[in-house]
């Protein structure tokens, strides 16, 4: 995952406080989701206001409630 110049592994434990911590907390502008299925629920939860969400990839169906 890259943000701000900075490559970071999503695999790391706390990956999304440094995410959140280099967005100075607001999120990011763009995510590019290459597997929705199990990660788009949270990326709605941390992307910026008027932030976008592409999604490139899908294993399964995907539900979410938009709020």
């Amino acid at each position: 995952m890259l943000c701000h110049g900075k490559a970071l592994n999503y695999k790391d434990s706390g990956y999304i406080d440094k995410i959140l911590e280099f967005t100075d907390r607001k999120g990011p502008d763009v995510i590019l989701e290459m597997l929705a299925n199990a990660n788009l629920d949270f990326d709605c939860k941390i992307i910026a206001q008027k932030g976008r969400i592409a999604i490139i990839g899908s294993r399964d169906s995907v539900t979410i409630t938009p709020r």
